[in-house]
Order: structure tokens, then C-alpha cells, then sequence
């Protein structure tokens, strides 16, 4: 699918692409979750395209105790009238 502009994995065949996350991008993983990233709102249009590509790519099945994490970030974005839709990105991914 296509959102602002930016084609976006999904649909059946993305499971291929799941296989395999190297290690060096699962270390990444956590710190895309500290809220001080979250504060600015410019940053979060694209953190939120970055933690749909993690998540479509089953980051969670490695790095599963991250998930409080991943609904700690929605919770935040959803409270926000401005972030909300971006929320549910998020949410949908997971």
C-alpha cells in the first residue's frame, strides 16, 4: 500500500522478508522506543514508518518483551489529537 507518498511493504508476500533481521537492527530496536524520540513531533512521522518496518518484518517474534514498549509508544501517540491516526498505524502493524 501507498501512504503519503511512501509505498509501504504488506500483503501476502511480505512474510518472505520476515526470514531474517541481522542483529545489528534488533539492537536498534529499543532505543527507537525511548520516549524521549517521541517528544518532538516532527520526528514522529518518520519514527512511526520506521517502527511499522521493524514490526511488519516480525520484530516482535525475536525481541517479544519490546511489546510493552511498541503499546507504550501507541498509548502516546493515540493521546495526542495530532498523532492519534499514526497511533493506529502502529497498532495495525503489530
Amino acid at each position: 500500500p501507498v501512504r503519503g507518498g511512501v509505498a509501504t511493504s504488506g500483503g501476502a508476500d511480505s512474510g518472505a522478508v520476515t526470514s531474517s533481521i541481522p542483529e545489528v537492527y534488533l539492537t536498534l530496536f529499543p532505543v527507537l522506543l525511548s520516549p524521549l524520540l517521541w517528544e518532538r513531533r516532527g520526528n514522529v512521522p518518520a519514527l512511526v514508518r520506521l517502527l511499522e518496518a521493524y514490526l511488519t518484518r516480525g520484530v516482535l517474534d525475536k525481541a517479544s518483551a519490546q511489546l510493552q514498549g511498541v503499546l507504550g509508544v501507541f498509548q502516546k501517540l493515540v493521546a495526542n489529537k495530532a498523532h492519534d491516526h499514526e497511533g493506529f498505524y502502529i497498532l495495525t502493524a503489530v
